[in-house]
């Protein structure tokens, strides 16, 4: 089995209370301060606001990349410089597999060249913070890295934004862990 992409699940979606379940998980075994620096919408808009206009349940979900026999789900929280005067915010996505819950800013940073023959070449890089990475699964950090990388690989190789993201493949791309994001701030 591979990843399959979803932009949507709405409620009559077979997966949607998977879904909600994996949002509400999320939610409640998050330390409030891990939130707040994992999830820029929850930072600005503060628990009780977030709680009324941005769970899963009331929005359906988006952007969900899933491998229903490796039991593994990337689940978006929130796209980079998203709503609500955000400047530079990276994407906020949950990894989930196994029994683990890693959540992950990433940046993404596309470098691009010419080549001889008038065609261009690319480089995606995308700038993993994984933000909670329990000390059992330490060693297996190529292993999370691959998961990532391929679920992504789907993502981009969707129409989630319009077709106007560049597609890749694994071997023109990289994740890179323990990149810290210097949050820019919001406009104000």
């Amino acid at each position: 089995m591979t990843f399959v992409y979803k932009h949507y699940v709405k409620k009559d979606d077979a997966d949607y209370q998977k879904i909600i379940n994996l949002d509400q998980r999320y939610m409640e075994e998050t330390p409030k301060e891990i939130l707040e620096t994992h999830n820029y919408a929850y930072a600005h808009l503060g628990d009780k606001r977030y709680r009324e206009i941005f769970p899963i349940g009331s929005r359906g979900a988006y952007n969900i990349v899933s491998d229903d026999e490796r039991k593994i789900v990337l689940l978006m929280i929130h796209e980079c410089d998203g709503d609500y005067n955000y400047c530079q915010t990276p994407d906020a996505w949950v990894l989930f597999f196994e029994h683990y819950m890693i959540l992950i800013n990433f940046y993404h940073d596309c470098n691009v060249g010419p080549l001889e023959n008038g065609h261009k070449w690319y480089k995606d890089t995308f700038l993993v913070e994984p933000l909670v990475l329990p000390d059992s699964i330490q060693n297996r950090e190529e292993e999370i890295k691959r998961y990532i990388l391929e679920a992504l690989t789907v993502y981009s190789d969707s129409d989630h934004n319009g077709g106007t993201l560049l597609k890749f493949t694994r071997g023109d791309c990289e994740v890179i862990f323990d990149q810290p994001y210097q949050f820019r701030g919001y406009n104000t």
